[in-house]
């Protein structure tokens, strides 16, 4: 055995990984290890580049065996944590990041790891506190600020998400991922014109991202621009032609000026993409409804409450599609399950009260409409 021939493999093994040239790596870790099987350096430097070779098996194995060599090689608990993690396996790799931990408590990327972890199980607080030690170790680790700024916001902190991606911003100024994520915050919070403002710097950074233009387009449809709206959805369904939520919501703006033959193209391509879309299902029923095609537009609710049977705007509009047809019965037991589902149902009482109206039952007619005008909507006109 000849140690200092196994360190020069080992050394230059890593001189070709950081070249990418992660065959020859392999090669010369390889001959690392026959030299010194010992080498736990050698073991963690192949399972690297096992790893990014997306060969997570065989690098498990080897980050294995120099933990075995050396219980306290942090580095070795860490990427093996990295690979565990790729392969889904979040609650072991929790369980090397802690380890790596430890034996090095100043190990950030084993805290931001951790806590990325920790995120994607819905353990908001560990990974808050996770990445807010990152943050204590180095205060100018702007991506642990987005870190924390992701986890806030999924905890619904806005004031304290925009703080974080503020502070993000002010390290990295160049990080289109920061401005889209604040700009989601500030149009969950209503600020239409800083997430505007957001979005746009975002696309400036990045032109590709088919989700900054999406956003961008609700919070125009938020402010009642659907020409802009339009022309983003677009513009994401041309970078993204599988952005299903996309092709909805250009529905809906085409729905909105009128034009029923796009929007209906636009629902029907939401639904292929996900045929489990009960909103799509709902308004393409509304958009046949307004072309008096009811015979489609039932259909489509009916999917609709077959996906979500608790929908009781679906049971509200097929009870209205009913009574365009004259089948009063279906339509009242429609109405009624409607305001089941949700008894503040305003609309709902008012077409039962219609039916109840038709059906010359005056009384119970009259009920409907006082709840209905109780709930916020005016009286039929010409009826009580």
């Amino acid at each position: 055995m000849n140690t200092k021939d196994a360190a020069a493999y080992n050394n230059r093994g890593a001189a070709y990984a950081d070249l990418g040239d992660l065959g020859r790596a392999i090669a010369d870790f390889t001959e690392a290890i026959r030299l010194d099987p010992q080498y736990a350096a050698a073991y963690t430097n192949r399972g690297a580049a096992y790893a990014d070779l997306d060969d997570l098996e065989r690098a498990i194995a080897d980050f294995s065996k120099a933990i075995r060599l050396n219980p306290k090689l942090a580095i070795a608990y860490y990427n093996r944590g990295l690979a565990y993690a790729k392969q889904g396996d979040l609650g072991r790799a929790i369980v090397d990041f802690s380890e790596a931990i430890r034996l090095d408590p100043q190990y950030a990327a084993a805290y931001t790891n951790r806590g990325a972890a920790y995120a994607d199980l819905g353990d908001l607080e560990r990974a808050i506190v996770d990445f807010s030690e990152v943050i204590r170790l180095n205060p100018q680790d702007a991506a642990a600020y987005y870190n924390r700024g992701l986890a806030y916001r999924k905890q619904g902190n806005l004031g304290r998400a925009i703080a974080d991606y503020t502070e993000a911003l002010r390290l990295n100024p160049k990080d289109a991922a920061t401005y889209y994520n604040r700009g989601l915050a500030y149009a969950k919070q209503g600020d239409l014109a800083r997430a505007f403002a957001d979005f746009s710097e975002a696309l400036r950074l990045d032109p590709q991202d088919a989700a900054a233009y999406y956003n961008r387009g609700l919070a125009y449809a938020e402010q009642g621009n659907p020409g802009r709206a339009l022309a983003d959805y677009t513009e994401a369904i041309r970078l993204n032609p599988q952005y299903a939520d996309a092709y909805y919501n250009r529905g809906l703006a085409y729905a909105k000026q009128g034009d029923l033959g796009r929007a209906l193209a636009d629902f029907s391509e939401a639904i292929r993409l996900n045929p489990k879309d009960v909103t799509a299902y709902n308004n393409r029923g509304l958009a046949y409804a307004l072309q008096s095609d009811l015979e489609h537009a039932l259909a489509d609710y009916t999917e609709a409450i077959r996906l979500n049977p608790q929908y009781a705007v679906a049971y509200y509009n097929r009870g209205a599609a009913y009574t365009l047809q004259g089948d009063l019965g279906r339509a009242l037991a429609d109405y009624t399950e409607a305001i089941r589902l949700n008894p503040q149902y305003a609309n709902a009482y008012y077409g039962r009260g219609l039916v109840y109206y038709r059906q010359g039952k005056t009384q119970l007619a009259a009920r409907d409409f006082a709840k209905a005008r109780e709930l916020g909507l005016p009286p039929p006109s010409g009826m009580p």
